[in-house]
């Protein structure tokens, strides 16, 4: 086509537009500037495009004049209908009606006999198509998708060129067997459909290389499907497959198998035949078992298996040397074959929430690890031999029972995460802080972040280290004395309390906003009486990370600050985030640079500062976790601030 004709054509229809004339049809504009009657222009028009043009119809019957016209995109309108001389375009190659209101088709539509590239009527309202579609011999592609089409024609089996089928998201329950006719199909969607069975000729499309049928009722396949010798890609992930059929160990070109989602609890053994298959996944099926023959998936590079029954692994699953990712969470694993050590191309395995108590030693061969979740597992110990696995960068062993860690752990030289929490650790060794006594390199020389908060640690690790470490809160036996885990934090080798004195005073000089407590020892209820205080926690306590980041953040609290509390309580304000005015008032004091008066703030306010240390940018937050969090254990009732005069109030 001559462009310039087209952009002429565009700059007029803009123009008429701007001109306000409340043109909203493209039959007012047709009369006013007489298309029809300009006896050369329908013949040198071969490209329209009005899409998003807010056209509600009905087209003007002068589109049909347009005989050289080859591309038509009428997309994003509003357009109800097509008139019937729409059958006239002869010439017309491309058809994109698509996110219109289109409720039916003329037949006329079949008389499209050039019609080659596609027809897109994608996310319209037509609830059927007419029988005349099957006149569209030429057509290559056909988009029907977002329809409430509830069935097709026969007469769709008579699309000879067809090569791709897209009708997803609408409300089909079967299909004709005709569909086997279409022999030159490639790929086809229809996913998000209510289907309950395929028919049989689908095994007719021997071209077939995609098959997409996600999300239906399918509770079986038919054994003909085994007969599609060209397929590559099969995903049937979210139907209700209680098994497969034997046949399906003939797909022989098939690379990515997707059954998530079904209620499979076994694989044929057929499965085995799969040599080129590349992606297998099974996450949430009700699979106990695997067959020994998955082991001969030789270009296998990711398994998914998460959300299963499995209880044991064959030994034959060693013999995966292409797999790249193995994911086993979520299952009722007790032990994992030695075999698996033989996974030298493995980059990445979950074996998280598995009832796991050990590993095996060969895991240390896995020499292409880079990531590995133990998490919510029954882990004891580890086995020395994870020190080998020195290409691991991350590696979660959060939720489980260790007691204790191997020295070998240390040797992890390129990890870069290690999560520690809720375990039952009392100590860490000291040689994971030390430096290698060989190589004269200091341990995890890559870290940037240790985990280990919710363990039962009496030591912390030596204030030296170059990473991030998560302390958290400690379950500590209440027979431990609170100052002793004081003493560990601050590094120092004397277990004898501070003096509220030096130990106000180093603390201030090294955190930029440090709150002291003292804990009421007196066993009566009178929290002014009683004997002398006793410190708890009284170094590092906690500190204000940055306060320039937060500056966007004091809007929103100083309204919280000034809101009713009879207001908050309603619902007008998130009670989450509503905090009291003796803490919010320490709070904003501080970020604006005023003298702040801790000895306000009551033990709820340490609460909520606790709870809320993040929102507030505040780092180190153990001492406030460990003294909300052990009162009852300690016999603590409250925890009180130090005087006026022992500590300085006056924080700038």
């Amino acid at each position: 086509m001559d462009n310039d004709v087209l952009a002429s054509l565009w700059e007029v229809w803009k123009t008429s537009l701007q001109e306000s004339r409340g043109w909203t049809s493209l039959d007012q504009w047709v009369a006013s500037r007489r298309v029809g009657r300009d006896p050369s222009l329908p013949h040198r028009v071969t490209r329209l495009d009005l899409s998003c043009c807010q056209l509600k119809g009905p087209l003007p019957p002068q589109l049909g004049c347009l005989s050289s016209l080859r591309v038509l995109d009428l997309s994003n309108n509003q357009l109800t209908s097509l008139p019937s001389e729409i059958g006239r375009l002869s010439s017309l190659r491309d058809l994109n009606l698509r996110r219109n209101q289109l409720t039916t088709l003329p037949p006329e539509i079949g008389r499209l006999s050039s019609l080659s590239s596609w027809l897109t009527l994608s996310d319209n309202q037509l609830t059927s198509l007419p029988p005349e579609i099957g006149g569209l011999s030429s057509l290559r592609q056909l988009y029907l998708s977002g329809n409430p089409l509830e069935s097709l024609p026969p007469e769709v089996g008579q699309l000879a060129s067809l090569q791709i089928l897209f009708i997803s998201r609408c409300r089909l329950s079967s299909l004709p067997p005709e569909v086997g006719h279409l022999s030159s199909l490639q790929s086809i969607d229809l996913s998000l459909n209510q289907l309950t069975n395929l028919p049989s000729e689908i095994g007719r499309l021997s071209s077939l290389d995609c098959v997409r049928i996600k999300n239906n009722q399918l509770s079986s396949l038919p054994p003909e499907m085994g007969h599609l010798s060209s397929l590559q890609e099969l995903h049937l992930d979210g139907n209700r497959l209680t098994s497969l059929p034997p046949e399906m160990g003939h797909l022989s070109s098939l690379r990515r198998l997707i059954l998530a989602d079904n209620q499979l609890t076994s694989l044929p053994s057929e499965i085995g035949r799969l040599s080129l298959l590349q992606l297998l996944k099974l996450n949430n099926n009700q699979l106990a078992s695997l067959p020994p023959e998955i082991g001969h998936l030789s270009s296998l590079q990711a398994l998914h298996l998460r959300d299963n029954q499995l209880s044991s692994l064959p030994p034959e699953l060693g013999h995966l040397s292409s797999l790249d990712w193995l994911d086993l969470h979520d299952n009722q694993l007790t032990r994992i074959p030695p075999q698996i050590g033989q996974l030298a191309s493995l980059s990445t395995m979950c074996l998280g929430a598995n009832p796991l108590t050990s590993l095996p030693p060969e895991i240390g061969n896995l020499s292409s690890l880079h990531f590995m979740d133990l998490s919510f597992s029954q882990l004891t110990s580890l086995s020395p031999e994870i020190g080998l696995l020195s290409p691991l960068l991350r590696l979660l062993l959060h939720n489980n029972q260790l007691t204790s860690l191997p020295p070998e752990l240390g040797q992890l030289s390129s990890l870069q995460e290690l999560d520690l929490s809720g375990n039952q650790l009392v100590s860490l060794p000291s040689s994971l802080f030390t430096t290698d006594t060989a190589t004269k390199e200091r341990r995890f020389p890559s870290l940037q972040l240790m985990s280990l908060d919710d363990n039962c640690l009496i030591t912390l690790p030596p204030p030296s280290v170059s990473f991030t470490v998560n302390v958290g809160t400690q379950r500590l036996p209440s027979t431990l004395d609170a100052c002793s885990f004081d003493s560990a934090m601050d590094g120092s080798s004397s277990s004898s309390s501070p003096s509220p004195s030096s130990s106000s005073s180093s603390s201030s000089s090294s955190s930029p906003f440090t709150l002291h407590f003292y804990i009421d020892s007196d066993d009566s209820d009178d929290e002014e009486g009683g004997s002398e205080a006793k410190p708890l926690l009284s170094s590092s306590s906690i500190h204000i990370a940055n306060r320039d980041c937060l500056a966007t953040r004091w809007p929103y609290f100083r309204h919280l600050l000034d809101a009713d509390l009879s207001e908050a309580r309603s619902g007008h304000v998130d009670l989450s985030s509503y905090f009291s005015l003796r803490l919010g008032r320490c709070l904003v004091d501080y970020f604006d640079g005023n003298p702040v008066q801790v000895s306000s703030l009551s033990t709820q306010d340490c609460r909520d500062l606790v709870a809320h240390a993040d929102y507030f940018g505040l780092s180190d937050s153990l001492l406030f976790a460990f003294c909300t969090t052990n009162l009852e254990r300690f016999g603590m009732r409250e925890i009180k601030p130090l005087s006026n005069n022992n500590t300085d109030n006056n924080i700038n």
